[in-house]
């Protein structure tokens, strides 16, 4: 554990970061499927609250959150990559 915090810690602070060593890029980068996951599924919460969901319309949102959770996945594997754990 403490091995993979230096490597972590390391990535972090090294000057000579390249697009998957910049730890502070990957986690803006992972943040921003994570908020969109979390609007896809507000709006969806409203529609139906306001009856307003249709079939097509929820399995457009549906389809936009696994979009989105597909892309947060690929995030994180870079996100490990970086931290050195190996681990997907």
């Amino acid at each position: 554990m403490a091995r993979k915090n230096h490597r972590l810690f390391k990535a972090m602070t090294r000057s000579d970061t390249d697009q998957k060593g910049d730890l502070p890029e990957l986690l803006h980068r992972l943040n921003q499927p994570l908020t969109a996951i979390g609007n896809y599924a507000q709006a969806g919460s409203a529609m139906v609250a306001a009856g307003l969901a249709d079939r097509e319309a929820l399995l457009a949102l549906f389809d936009k959150i696994a979009q989105q959770a597909r892309r947060g996945s690929d995030i994180s594997r870079e996100l490990a990559a970086v931290a050195g754990s190996g681990t997907t």
